[in-house]
């Protein structure tokens, strides 16, 4: 060990000697010392000299102290007053390191208290040391003390390398601070930690210090966060933004190497806004939970699903060999979405419309792909709930055809483009006019009318069918106010979609009787039977409230659906419209019964019937020889604007109905 002793005669010397001298000692002391092996003979010992060995008392009074001169030891003789004066020196050193190291433990302290981290230094030789906090840290009793085994040994598996990675390039000078995020097993689980360092050269060598932080809860909320930017809220899957970017990879990738295939699912749930609207947004939320499960169990593992808003959803199946792959995987996803289900305790039909798009190198925007499955899809729903299509080009050429229509549709809707025409309802009896059917016609920038069959099925997608059947609405309050006076009996059936079946459809339909004064007897509603199918309790309630508000209901096309007479029992029905198809096969051979069966038994369940589609004499005549009394179709008058409509009921037109007889009324503008 090294001490400080005073050298300097004792009290038998026979003077006391200059005063001790601070500082170093002279040169000529340390050489003679060097030099002679011996402490020198003059004044000059009696300045300070620093000696280093081992002190041991030797009689009274007198220290031995060997010094290490080179390879050997002196031994130099010193008085019990230098011993004195060396105890009283390494005393104060002692209390001078006591004082640093109680200043430095202050300094520590205050530094910990300050900082969001735990501090710890890393010396020379794996010397490391660690505040109080690590113990809570590391998981550990807090007696225990943390040591650098504990941390390494603590520190994920994955993470574990690039953190030394980083202390090496620390240490070496290669960077001047260091930033790692990192786990450290904790009580049986992992947390996140932060850690921040940097490098400090000190007279022992580099020493590395720094804070590590407990940043789990902040972590966990970055990834709930980011989680939930890329994935939907209600059903957990990958959202729109997602699966652009896995499209966007898949069709880089394809571009790289023409015979890596893929292709794009586009999936929407038939009628869900009806369901929705009807059962409430619970049980729609219910329903697209149920359909992400489904759809997620259909695939393949690595392919993805997501939702992309509404009820719509897409699968990115990634790779494929062939168009067949693509083919099988969506059988299995039709198959998964398609027979009745139960939501909310209620039994519905559950049927999805598909469309498929094949990955081709013609596609330079890999949203076109999205865009294609789209197309395939809507082309599917057209032409019925639960199909499926693949897109073609002729494809795309229909949709350039939808995107006129739509802007012909948002167009006609803020101007007169929309319109409603009226085909009568004659008896088969008389001939007279019963009534009107209240039909939307979409005339288009050109002059020409756009069918119905293509502007009311985009309504419905587009969420603007309610605006049609305001606009009809209007239209028919305003025609029956005109034809009050002098035909107040004629009546009006408005066509309501399925999707405007919800809560508030009976105060819209009043609020038109309200302001034209028109009583409500004198208006029908008329919905499809595939729409009843769906309907819940709350959109019964709503035809209950119908029809205690005095409004008759038709129910139409009716044998193309499920074609069960019990729908009489269950819903007010006052009229049943016979589908046009029965109507044009009444020459063959079975249909002539089966029409008899339907008018039969609707009448027998107080309901009359309404032959849609008359075009023919012969028509008419098998009609009205199966007692059908009430008819509609070209051979009497197509849809007419309201001007000739109030023509016929002025002219008090009537068509002669008698089988052996000729059509002779002119139509009045046709």
């Amino acid at each position: 060990m090294s001490v400080l002793a005073s050298m300097s005669d004792g009290e038998g010397a026979g003077h006391p000697g200059p005063a001790p001298q601070r500082g170093r000692p002279p040169t000529s002391v340390i050489e003679s010392v060097r030099t002679t092996r011996r402490p020198p003979a003059g004044p000059e010992r009696l300045h300070p000299l620093v000696v280093a060995g081992v002190i041991g008392l030797v009689g009274a009074g007198v220290v031995v102290i060997d010094v290490l001169l080179g390879e050997s030891t002196a031994t130099i003789a010193v008085t019990a007053t230098a011993v004195v004066i060396a105890a009283w020196c390494a005393l104060a050193l002692l209390r001078a390191r006591r004082t640093i190291a109680a200043r430095e433990a202050d300094v520590r302290r205050v530094l910990g208290e300050a900082s969001a981290g735990c501090l710890w230094t890393w010396g020379p030789g794996d010397r490391a040391w660690f505040a109080d906090c690590w113990a809570h840290t590391f998981g550990i009793e807090p007696g225990a003390a943390p040591d650098l085994g504990r941390w390494f040994d603590r520190v994920h598996s994955a993470d574990i390398g690039p953190l030394v990675h980083g202390f090496e390039q620390l240490r070496a000078g290669a960077q001047r601070r260091l930033r790692r995020t990192y786990r450290i097993s904790h009580r049986g689980d992992y947390r996140y930690f932060e850690l921040h360092a940097v490098a400090v050269d000190s007279r022992r060598g580099v020493v590395l210090a720094g804070t590590t932080e407990d940043v789990t809860v902040r972590y966990q909320a970055q990834e709930r966060l980011s989680h939930s930017a890329f994935h939907d809220a209600l059903t957990t899957l990958p959202n729109r933004a997602l699966f652009l970017d896995r499209l966007s990879h898949c069709h880089a990738r394809a571009r790289r190497n023409p015979r890596y295939h893929f292709a794009v699912v586009f999936l929407d749930i038939d009628d869900f806004k009806v369901l929705n609207d009807s059962l409430g947004h619970h049980a729609g939320d219910e329903l697209l939970a149920l359909v992400a499960r489904r759809l997620h169990a259909s695939v393949r593992p690595g392919d993805t699903v997501a939702r992309i808003g509404g009820d719509e959803f897409t699968v990115l199946l990634e790779p494929l060999t062939d168009q067949a792959d693509a083919e099988a995987v969506t059988g299995r996803i039709r198959a998964a979405l398609h027979g009745p289900t139960e939501v909310a305790g209620h039994i519905v039909q559950l049927s999805t419309s598909v469309g498929i798009a094949m990955s081709s190198p013609t596609y330079v925007d890999p949203l076109d792909l999205l865009r294609d499955a789209d197309t395939a899809m809507y082309h599917a729903k057209r032409d019925g709930p639960g199909l499926w299509r693949r897109f073609d080009q002729g494809m795309h050429e229909s949709a350039m055809r939808r995107l006129r229509v739509e802007s012909e549709l948002r167009r006609g809707l803020v101007d007169d483009g929309l319109m409603v025409y009226f085909q009568p309802i004659v008896s088969l009896v008389t001939g007279n006019i019963e009534g009107f059917e209240a039909l939307a016609r979409l005339r288009g920038a050109d002059g020409k009318l756009i069918s119905p069959v293509e502007f009311i099925p985009l309504s419905e997608n587009l969420g603007l069918v309610d605006d049609v059947l305001d606009r009809v609405l209007a239209k028919t309050g305003q025609a029956l106010a005109a034809w009050s006076e002098r035909h107040p009996n004629v009546y009006v059936s408005v066509n309501v979609s399925g999707r405007s079946l919800r809560p508030g459809l009976v105060e819209r339909i009043n609020a038109t009787l309200k302001r034209w004064q028109v009583p409500a007897r004198r208006v029908k509603v008329e919905l499809t039977e595939s729409v009843l199918v769906t309907t819940s309790p709350q959109a019964t309630q709503q035809l209950m409230d119908l029809r205690d508000l005095g409004i008759g209901l038709y129910i139409d096309d009716f044998g193309t659906g499920y074609s069960s007479l019990s729908y009489l029992h269950q819903f007010p029905v006052d009229h049943i419209k016979l589908d046009r198809t029965f109507v044009a096969a009444l020459d063959g051979q079975r249909m002539p019964d089966i029409v008899e069966t339907i008018v039969t038994l609707s009448r027998r369940l107080g309901a009359a019937v309404i032959a849609e589609g008359i075009e023919t004499k012969a028509q008419l005549t098998s009609l009205r020889a199966l007692n059908c009394t009430l008819g509609q179709g070209w051979l009497f008058a197509p849809a007419v604007p309201v001007t000739e409509a109030t023509a016929l009921l002025d002219a008090d037109a009537a068509w002669d109905v008698s089988i052996d007889r000729a059509f002779s009324l002119p139509l009045p503008g046709i």
